[in-house]
């Protein structure tokens, strides 16, 4: 199983939004992915819980077959979709991948 985990920063405010709600448009345009990608497992995202002073507000765990499996979802078009609205409102992404 390949596991993808990422972690995103909110623009303080966007277009006349604060981070929070801007927060919960990306967990869910995240978690819309659910049954569009074929390759993708599970995927959970969410705001932080200890709220928008942590220094990331949302959280994106998702998992796959495997690494091909992966490569395919950062290609697919669902996934490219909501790329444009993670570019759009957050300024700091980390992210880490692994085998389990």
């Amino acid at each position: 199983m390949f596991v993808h985990l990422v972690f995103f920063k909110m623009h303080p405010i966007l277009d006349g939004k604060p981070a929070a709600q801007s927060a919960d448009e990306l967990a869910n345009a995240l978690n819309g992915m659910a049954g569009e990608i074929p390759q993708l497992i599970e995927v959970k995202a969410g705001r932080n819980l200890l709220g928008l002073n942590a220094h990331f507000d949302v959280g994106l765990y998702t998992t796959f077959a495997n690494r091909t499996d992966f490569e395919a979802y950062r290609v697919h078009p669902v996934h490219q979709k909501v790329l444009e609205l993670v570019s759009l409102s957050t300024c700091e992404r980390s992210a880490v991948d692994f085998e389990i």
